[in-house]
């Protein structure tokens, strides 16, 4: 329902409202239904951003990467002979900080899930490629 001004100077005409309360009362309806209609859109969004296919991409990313880890799993013996246990889990915590800031990067740019999965796995499974490719050169 659309209150108009003239509707309420007409309530005010009839005893109904006072003059003075005409505009107070045409403001607070007009804010009222902005704040609907941003409440409307902001729902919409958020139920549109996550659906089946999402959570799909989503598992195939984790699944990409478990199986990446795993193939490579061998090499983090020759890691640790390197780098020590406390070197290899300081280097894994520090990537890993940087991961979920860029994560976080990109759900503010509001990329699409599709590309923001891509990139995630490269950059989740960039320090494995490198590692691996420098255990290529050394054979």
């Amino acid at each position: 329902m659309t209150v108009k001004r003239e509707d309420l100077l007409a309530a005010a005409a009839l005893g109904v409202l006072h003059y003075t309360q005409v505009d107070p009362v045409l403001i607070f309806l007009l804010q009222r239904d902005v704040n609907l209609q941003r409440a409307e859109m902001l729902r919409k969004t958020r139920t549109a951003r996550m659906s089946g296919k999402h959570v799909i991409y989503y598992m195939a990313a984790i699944l990409l990467i478990g199986m990446a880890t795993s193939l490579v799993a061998w090499y983090t013996k020759l890691a640790f002979n390197a780098l020590g246990v406390a070197g290899l889990l300081w280097f894994t915590g520090l990537y890993a900080l940087f991961t979920v800031a860029m994560a976080a990067w990109f759900e503010r740019c509001q990329l699409g899930a599709s590309v923001r999965i891509f990139c995630m796995s490269v950059i989740a499974l960039l320090p494995l490629a490198v590692f691996a490719s420098q255990q290529i050169s050394v054979l």
